[in-house]
């Protein structure tokens, strides 16, 4: 997520968390240079902690210190960043266990997951000293800030695109924090990569830990041509998504209006927003009539490539057997963008519910309806029930105001998987219209 936000971004945007760290690729290029000029006896050289094993007893502490942190609070990794049943990946995590310390601090990669194109792990900081469980416990101190990500390999033209992290505050304790980790390395070539994490806030030179893109994920990729503004590509794996398309020079297109379906084995049609949460748009080539711009995006859930059938982008659509073989299609009945007023009730935002079911084109019938492929039920209360499962019931979801319902913005955008923004600039309570796109 910017995680890459506006605060209509963080009013009604489902999967927001204002506690999340991004590092942008301005950031990435600047360091890059930086790192570059600097003197070779300056370049950090990795070196991997040894353990000192004396008696029995000592040994047992030892090793029980050094246990992972993941394995101790048995922390889920895809759970972190996924909703729903990731079995399906669940063999390629892995627990490095790679440690780096300066004396004061230690820090562990505790688990991580890779595809040829980004990583998503877990990390843990311990304090070793008091002084250190002060820094550490300081509010200047951020683990994400204070770390930079690179290929092994690095120039100006390849760097790392951005990384974003928050901290697992539910696993802190008085000398160890937590962090979750998601990186997006869409320069790297294909087959595989090293990249490197140096920690600024180690006082040593062996404050790397080096970790490998790896290819166990397939990544399928397909080239689509016929586009308006270039070829179009596509690289899809069942962790994420980049779409490179173009736009013509000057078109004011936002991040989540990507125009791209997906028509599903089934014969749904899912938007693109539905499936992948969109998280970064990067110009890759700038041309005299347009420009191709790269949008990357994580899945929601684990998805299963074998579901889908085709792809469709800008109205052309091609079928994942022979991308070669695509054809125009009318998407005039598609979700597309649509506006929408937006209301202030109290502390919170809502949309008017007749209003944005409609742009959703969902229908509503005796307090029911369905969409992707889940049935929810709004009760008299206010509240919706999502496949009968009372637990995870969304309480107070839906008001009545003068004679009008309003759903609660973020509910809407939790259950339909739709992103917002204002096309009036920066937001305030006096722009009250905002852009849905589903």
């Amino acid at each position: 997520m910017n995680r890459r936000l506006s605060k209509l971004r963080n009013e009604v945007a489902p999967q927001c968390k204002e506690d999340i760290s991004y590092i942008n690729s301005e950031t990435i290029k600047n360091t890059v240079n930086n790192k570059l000029n600097s003197v070779p006896s300056e370049r950090r050289i990795y070196m991997k902690q040894k353990l000192i094993k004396s008696i029995a007893v000592v040994f047992i502490l030892v090793a029980a210190m050094a246990t992972s942190v993941s394995a101790m609070y048995d922390i889920d990794l895809l759970s972190l960043f996924f909703d729903g049943d990731t079995s399906e990946i669940q063999s390629y995590v892995e627990n490095p266990e790679k440690e780096v310390s300066d004396g004061n601090f230690e820090v562990s990669m505790d688990e991580v997951i890779s595809t040829e194109y980004n990583m998503k792990a877990v990390f843990s900081v311990k304090a070793l000293n008091n002084k250190a469980k002060a820094k550490l416990n300081g509010n200047n101190f951020n683990f994400i800030r204070d770390t930079y990500v690179s290929f092994e390999d690095e120039s100006d033209e390849r760097y790392i695109n951005s990384w974003v992290g928050r901290e697992l505050k539910e696993y802190s304790t008085a000398d160890t924090k937590v962090w979750e980790m998601s990186v997006e390395a869409l320069n790297a070539k294909s087959g595989g990569e090293t990249i490197k994490l140096e920690f600024s806030f180690l006082d040593t030179e062996d404050n790397v830990i080096f970790t490998e893109l790896k290819t166990d994920i397939e990544t399928a990729e397909y080239v689509l041509k016929g586009q308006e503004y270039g070829e179009a590509t596509v690289k899809i794996n069942p962790m994420s998504v980049m779409l490179t398309v173009g736009f013509e020079v000057g078109t004011d297109r936002d991040l989540y209006d990507t125009n791209a379906y997906f028509r599903m084995k089934d014969g749904s049609v899912k938007t693109f927003n539905q499936i992948f949460e969109p998280l970064s748009s990067t110009l890759v080539k700038e041309g005299k009539d347009y420009d191709m711009f790269e949008i990357y995006a994580d899945a929601y859930n684990i998805v299963d490539l074998e579901s889908f059938k085709s792809i469709i982008v800008d109205g052309i659509e091609y079928d994942f057997e022979n991308v070669n073989n695509f054809k125009k299609i009318d998407d005039s009945g598609f979700l597309k963008p649509f506006d929408s007023n937006i209301s202030f009730i109290g502390e919170d935002s809502y949309f008017p519910f007749d209003d944005v079911f409609d742009g959703m084109k969902t229908e509503v019938k005796d307090n029911r309806f369905e969409f992707n492929g889940n049935k929810y039920e709004l009760t008299d209360d206010g509240d919706i029930i999502k496949n009968n499962d009372y637990e995870n019931i969304i309480n107070n979801a839906v008001i009545e105001k003068v004679g009008r319902k309003y759903i609660k913005a973020l509910d809407f955008c939790k259950i339909f998987y739709a992103q917002t923004c204002s096309k009036e600039g920066e937001f305030n309570s006096e722009k009250t219209t905002v852009t849905i796109m589903p």
